[in-house]
């Protein structure tokens, strides 16, 4: 269905608000795909089923594809670390999108990493609603969605169950620090990379 929609963005002498509605059926196809492929991953999970290769990356060029189009301030050194590419972008671009998602209009979003020596640790903050703490300890729960946000904004509640799992999944760990009404600060740690380290499927 997609592709015959994205046809008829190259019919010529399209009215405007033809153009208009083609453009908004794509976006809403690819936002049904989105939380198709949330709804896979997360019973892949159930059935102990998602598995994917694992490689020595840049985590500095990892991050900085996910937020080039972001309005992000960040300050990355060069990191390597040993996990999926793809996988790791998923985790980051979901947490950069919540942080979007719930921050008011123009209030920045700040990107980090560190490492020391046994690990790397990227955070993403924001500025925006923040969350109890009641919600903090459940908020990586399959289908869990913070109380009053569950009609005023898109989702199934299974991305950061997903990106909990793809962090578990390479050995590392992910958490959230939060004050209601001042933000959010969501951080994973990764390994290392040490260069014995090659590519192996998990």
């Amino acid at each position: 269905m997609k592709g015959y929609i994205q046809l008829l963005e190259y019919v010529e002498n399209l009215p405007e608000d033809a153009t208009s509605y083609i453009s908004k059926a794509v976006a809403s196809i690819n936002k049904l795909q989105h939380l198709i492929d949330e709804l896979l991953d997360a019973s892949k999970i159930e059935a102990g089923k998602l598995k994917f290769d694992k490689d020595i990356l840049n985590l500095t060029d990892l991050v900085n594809m996910c937020i080039e189009n972001s309005n992000c301030m960040y300050q990355m050194p060069g990191i390597k670390v040993y996990g999926n590419a793809e996988r790791l972008e998923q985790v980051l671009m979901n947490l950069i999108n919540n942080a979007v998602k719930y921050s008011p209009e123009n209030k920045e979003i700040i990107v980090g990493a560190k490492s020391d020596l046994n690990c790397a640790i990227v955070s993403v903050t924001d500025f925006g609603i923040g969350m109890s703490e009641l919600d903090q300890r459940k908020i990586f729960e399959r289908f869990y969605r913070v109380d009053g946000h569950e009609s005023s904004t898109p989702g199934l509640g299974v991305g950061l169950y997903i990106a909990s799992k793809i962090i578990q999944e390479h050995g590392g760990e992910i958490s959230v620090k939060s004050k209601l009404h001042e933000g959010s600060v969501f951080s994973f740690s990764l390994p290392l990379a040490n260069i014995e380290q090659g590519t192996r499927k998990y």
